[in-house]
């Protein structure tokens, strides 16, 4: 179709592919043991982490205190006119049941 001109034209257009389709997905980060969990999170599921301890039977506490500390560590807007539900008690909710 080019000529000689054929085989630089597909080069140059799978370049373009490549580029173009990797910029629509995320790179692939591996973590090795590093963690981005803030000094809150971190805090907050130690304290679920002990909360599961002493008061919960039959529940992974590892994964209750994973879920529910990341649940309470979140940032939520506080919006006029809105009443805030009782954080402490969905977080603990939706872990004991996802754990």
């Amino acid at each position: 179709m080019f000529g000689e001109y054929s085989l630089p034209a597909y080069l140059i257009v799978g370049v373009v592919v490549v580029l173009a389709v990797g910029s629509l997905f995320p790179p692939i980060v591996s973590r090795s043991g590093s963690t981005d969990a803030t000094a809150i999170e971190v805090a907050t599921k130690a304290q679920e982490l002990d909360y599961c301890k002493s008061n919960l039977d039959g529940v992974n506490c590892t994964c209750f205190a994973g879920v529910s500390g990341h649940i309470l560590s979140q940032d939520t807007p506080n919006f006029r006119g809105t009443v805030a539900a009782n954080r402490e008690g969905l977080a603990r909710g939706q872990a004991s049941q996802s754990c």
